[in-house]
């Protein structure tokens, strides 16, 4: 069976829980079925984890998504929220 695995951000370097998870979860099922990722790399680590990625499943794609205007956003509605009657 083919399976995508879509992740938000690389599985590979192990430093956070969701990497782990995300990780092993990819290389069991890589072991029976065939295994694509699309995963968004943020940083030097992850377009470097990538990489390894390309180990275990035959077909690795990698977007980069830029952070920038997605700070200012948040700033901006942290600035705004105790004016407002709705959370973060």
């Amino acid at each position: 069976m083919k399976i995508l695995c879509i992740t938000t951000r690389s599985p590979w370097p192990l430093f956070e829980g969701r990497a782990l998870r995300s990780y092993n979860l990819i290389r069991e099922a890589a072991r029976e079925h065939e295994v694509h990722l699309l995963s968004f790399v943020q940083t030097q680590e992850d377009a470097e984890g990538i990489e390894h990625m390309r180990s275990i499943c035959p077909l690795v794609e990698a977007h980069r998504l830029h952070m920038g205007w997605r700070r200012w956003k948040l700033l901006l509605d942290a600035l705004r929220e105790p004016f407002t009657h709705r959370p973060l």
